[in-house]
This record gives structure tokens, sequence and C-alpha cells, in this order.
């Protein structure tokens, strides 16, 4: 399914220090109104983190990816090429450090493992959380390295005219994987690429929307749509484009609309966030919102699965 990558390297490690001032920024309302200049998303990460998780400890967290910087670092030894940069991510990631992917829940049940601490925890990732670290690292490296969405699903991408084989799957090793595989594999249709939905190379201020996003359905689920919906705007706001931003306002209003009219029995209001869901869902459409088929892909992680025993709620068979 992918073409592989050579992944040996053989320099030494050497201890580098490397830390920043701040660990996280003062709250996630100051996300909102980043200049894409400004945005660390290792940073914004433990930020979201920290609001849902408090009492974990950020300083712990932001060493270890420290530690991971400096890993790659040290592995890159300098270097400038493209390709040798990205085997030394994939080396020092997945092999020297142990990172790979999390058959015990490939579909993100356990909120932790949404976010870059349950990756940092457990060394076990999913389709988010596997690029998410990959980008974090590549970034304090100064690489060009930028997040690509499609349904349901990230990878990764380098960005340079040099290089000829761009996209990273990290879930697979950083492996290379065409445009091609994802859509057919997902479903992608020309529109959605079209309108910039889908298999964008996305700014930091985009994922970090997506991120926003992913962390407004904590909110959702514990019953504070109001928070969950205005996460969702703001994130609107700094990715209009996304497809799932949109599908998610949808989902949030409807929730909100069945929630006011067993509330009050207002059937007006409750149509009015309807109307509202709904026109959030037809842009969502027009964007070429799509919930992937079961491609290839996905049937490698469910055989996967079955073979370790474990049932797709993430418990054990």
């Amino acid at each position: 399914m992918f073409k592989k990558r050579i992944l040996a390297l053989f320099f030494l490690p050497i201890l580098v220090t490397h830390s920043f001032a701040a660990v996280k920024y003062k709250s996630v309302e100051s996300l909102f109104t980043l200049p894409e200049n400004q945005i660390d998303i290792g940073k914004a990460s433990l930020t979201l983190a920290e609001e849902l998780f408090p009492v974990i400890n950020i300083k712990a967290y932001a060493k270890k990816i420290d530690e991971l910087v400096d890993g790659v670092r040290n592995l890159a030894n300098g270097s400038t090429d493209p390709d040798y940069r990205i085997r030394a991510l994939n080396t020092y990631l997945f092999r020297d450090a142990g990172f790979g992917y999390d058959f015990s829940d490939p579909y993100g049940k356990d909120i932790k493992n949404s976010f870059i601490t349950g990756i940092l925890d457990t060394k076990k990732g999913q389709c988010l959380t596997m690029p998410l670290l990959y980008l974090i690292v590549a970034q304090r490296l100064g690489y060009p390295v930028h997040a690509v969405d499609v349904p349901d699903h990230f990878f990764l991408r380098y960005v340079d005219p040099n290089l000829k084989q761009q996209n990273i799957e990290a879930t697979n090793g950083g492996q290379y994987a065409p445009d091609e595989f994802y859509i057919k594999d997902l479903d992608i249709s020309e529109q959605s690429i079209k309108n910039g939905g889908y298999l964008k190379t996305l700014s930091n201020r985009e994922l970090l929307a997506i991120l926003l996003a992913q962390s407004s359905y904590w909110w959702a689920m514990h019953g504070d749509e109001i928070k969950c919906i205005n996460y969702l705007k703001h994130a609107l706001e700094m990715y209009p484009a996304c497809p799932s931003i949109n599908d998610g306002l949808a989902r949030a209003y409807f929730t909100y609309a069945k929630k006011i009219y067993a509330k009050n029995h207002s059937q007006q209001e409750a149509d009015h966030y309807w109307e509202i869901g709904l026109s959030y869902r037809a842009k969502a459409k027009e964007l070429g919102f799509v919930k992937p088929p079961e491609g290839e892909y996905i049937k490698k992680i469910k055989k996967k699965a079955k073979e370790l025993g474990i049932n797709e709620k993430g418990g054990e068979q």
C-alpha cells in the first residue's frame, strides 16, 4: 500500500538542551486571534489539553517534547536535505522513541487519546495525535512540515519543491502515500479539493482551528453545547473552508435544538436553532464533506485490531 522509506540512520545521540520560555499560551481564548507567525502548535496543543485536564503537569509534557526535538536534531546532524530530515524524524520517533499506532483505541473513543498528552503518556496514537506529534517536533526544528486534512484522518506534507514525494503518513512509520491513495480510499470528491476542503496544505492557523474543534466536542459531551458552539464558531473563522468544522457546528446546533425543546417545549426556539444547523450542514456538503467508506486503510486497521483481540470499542473481545 505504501512505498517504503529507508529508515536507518546511525548517528550517536548527543545531548542538546532545547527549551522555550512559555510551555503553553495564557488561555484557550488567546488562541482565537493568534497570527500565523506566532502559532506554536506544541504550545497550543498543551494549552488545549490543560483546559480539559487541569491537573496534568504541563512542564513535564513540554520537557518530553523538548527531548524528542533534541533526539531528531542530533540524528539530522544539521542536514538541509528534506529526505534526510524525514528519515531522521521517522527513525527517531518510530524506532528510537518507540511511538506507534494504538490498535487498542483506533477510533479515539477515549477522549484523552485525542490530545497530545495522551500519546506522550503511552507512546501510542491515532490518526490525529500521531501526525500532530510529528508536526510539533518538525515545527520546532524549523522544517516546513504541514498538516493535510482528509475525511476522518490527517497526514503530513513536507513542502519543498526539491522533494518529489512530499506526503508523510505518520500512522504508518512516516512512509510516503500519494494524494491518489487518499482520494480513492476516503472517497474525496473533486469538489472538495477545488473548494479547499480536503487535501489542502494547512497553515498553522487552519490546523489550530481543527484542534480547537476537536476540543469543542468534549464540551458537547459534557452538556455545554454553548461553549462547544462558541469554540466551533471561532474555529470556523480561522478555517472557513473546513468541511468537518461546518458539519460539527451543524451537529452542535441540532443537539442544542433538541435540548431547548426538551427544556421548555418551545417549538419556535428549537426550530430556530435547527435551521441554523441545517445551514451549516448545507455548507459542509457544499465543501464536499463526506463520511469516508471503509477503504483499504480502515480495513487494515480493523484486521490488525482483530488479530490483537480488540473490538471496535477499544476493549478486548
